[in-house]
């Protein structure tokens, strides 16, 4: 099967997916290498090819996100009443029964036809309003790499700990990220369960979350670095690592407020 389908239903597998690019580097470094242009070196087709659905614990991860998981219920049920109803009036109805009942049908599509279309201009409306309002929480979650970025282009890297300077507004941004998310986020949970896990990621250090739960509960002051991060942009004036513009780092910096 295609490997966008298997993308599509959730039934690809990470494993093999990491394995695969593995595989491809090495192949890429080995020496003889028939992959000698920059277009060989970044084809996918491998990667498509190689997505298969082959072992049970692959069906059980790509079971309940599939589209048959999620209104497979529904249409069974629909199937069955449509069946018994045709069955009915096939095989149990005479003929004048038959005649009342195809009366009976075009009454209901004659004078519910109106309800009908307000009844899907009512639920169209509902679905755009449900849509844009996830849309919208999408939108206003920042982007971790535009701080980076803007870092790049504003600091003075000649000036002395510019490179910590940037590292570190960068990392106490996504350490208030993380500490905000893990609380509704259950893949974040899963990935950060522990204050030891966030250290072991180095996005902070035993002494920063001490001083952070000296203040209160991690998932409730979860702002902190960010006002930590704040106060060494509005002092990199002083220090000329950021010459000009903090107003950009601090617009920044709101996005994860």
């Amino acid at each position: 099967m295609p490997g966008f389908i298997h993308r599509m239903f959730g039934g690809e597998s990470t494993r093999k997916r990491v394995g695969l690019l593995q595989e491809m580097y090495e192949k890429i470094q080995s020496p003889g290498s028939d992959l000698d242009n920059l277009w060989d070196r970044g084809c996918s087709d491998g990667w498509y090819n190689h997505s298969k659905s082959s072992s049970v614990r692959t069906f059980a991860r790509w079971w309940p996100r599939s589209l048959i998981a999620h209104i497979g219920l529904e249409l069974f049920l629909y199937m069955i009443v449509y069946y018994i109803i045709h069955i009915v009036y096939r095989e149990v109805l005479n003929e004048d029964q038959q005649k009342e009942f195809s009366a009976l049908v075009g009454y209901f599509a004659s004078n519910l036809s109106p309800v009908g279309r307000d009844l899907a201009f009512l639920l169209g409306f509902y679905v755009k309003q449900i849509v844009g309002r996830w849309w919208d929480q999408y939108r206003s979650l920042p982007w971790p790499d535009k701080l980076p970025l803007l870092t790049h282009a504003l600091v003075n890297y000649e000036t002395e700990n510019s490179m910590k300077f940037s590292k570190t507004i960068s990392r106490y941004a996504m350490l208030s990220y993380v500490l905000c998310l893990r609380r509704v986020s259950k893949a974040l949970k899963k990935m950060f369960p522990s204050d030891q896990s966030i250290t072991d990621a180095k996005l902070a250090t035993p002494n920063e979350l001490s001083l952070i739960e000296s203040q209160g509960d991690l998932g409730q002051i979860w702002w902190v670095p960010v006002r930590w991060a704040m106060t060494m942009v509005r002092k990199s004036k002083e220090k000329k690592t950021v010459s000009s513009d903090q107003k950009i780092l601090i617009a920044a910096l709101m996005e994860f407020q």
